[in-house]
């Protein structure tokens, strides 16, 4: 057995620990779980570019870029494109009034979907520093999360389901049913939805976070093939903990996303 295999058993056994522990609502052991699968994954990650010596991404585990191949943008925008070019001057309003020096990237349609199994029309902004949780026509703010604060993200292709994991706080579970819009106009589209948010979230966290060539830092991606359904992955409200400390809504630096609105 390889380095790499011997990690990925190890990496099961930690998501198997993980979900054990959330089930029996020992979040503390779930929390110190994650970052001990996080580290371990970017490790396997490395180490699988390392050997492949080539920049596409693995095709499960743990991924830099969600996906490599993409078609160019074509010459006329979509419907949905064209919506969405419409609402930038609006949220960009919205944004610069607590962060005047933050700037929309990307904004794209996404479907949230609640504890309750409601599915609720939402608007996903990218900033160079955050995301942005609108309504669906973006006149409404709902919640603002540092990309500093995003763990990893959990991902179906074929459902174009995905998790936003933020350890500090609780999640979002999401769907993409469009390709989204990226304010520059050299942005190519992705070869599907769920790869374009994919996409954008990983240039805005690489930039925000830094990094370099020999040490990146990325968005760390699971891709989750074994599971249509994502949401025995979210971690709730009132569920997340920091150094031993339950975190509830009223630590989270703005929330204003009811399950049942």
């Amino acid at each position: 057995m390889s380095r790499i295999d011997g990690a990925s058993k190890q990496q099961l056994e930690l998501e198997a620990s993980i979900h054990s522990a959330r089930k029996d609502k020992r979040w503390v052991e779930a929390s110190v779980d994650l970052e001990r699968w996080l580290a371990l994954s970017k490790a396997i990650y490395l180490a699988e570019t390392a050997e492949l010596a080539t920049s596409v991404a693995p095709s499960s585990g743990l991924v830099g870029k969600f996906f490599t191949a993409k078609p160019a943008r074509p010459a006329s925008f979509s419907a949905d494109d064209e919506e969405l070019r419409k609402l930038v001057p609006k949220v960009q309003k919205v944004v610069e009034k607590a962060h005047p020096s933050e700037r929309v990237l990307f904004v794209a349609f996404v479907n949230k979907h609640n504890a309750h199994g409601k599915v609720q029309a939402r608007l996903l902004v990218v900033t160079g520093a955050a995301l942005y949780n609108f309504d669906h026509g973006g006149a409404k703010l709902k919640r603002r999360i540092a990309l500093a604060a995003v763990g990893s993200v959990s991902a179906h292709d074929s459902t174009g389901q995905f998790v936003l994991h933020v350890p500090s706080e609780y999640d979002y579970h999401f769907s993409a049913p469009s390709h989204g819009y990226a304010v520059s106009q050299e942005s190519a589209i992705a070869a599907t939805p769920l790869a374009g948010v994919i996409e954008a979230l990983q240039q805005a966290y690489a930039t925000t976070m830094g990094g370099s060539a020999e040490s990146p830092n990325f968005l760390a991606v699971r891709n989750i093939t074994s599971e249509s359904d994502l949401t025995r992955h979210v971690q709730k409200k009132g569920q997340s903990t920091v150094d031993g400390v339950r975190w509830t809504a009223q630590n989270t630096q703005m929330d204003d996303d009811s399950e049942t609105d």
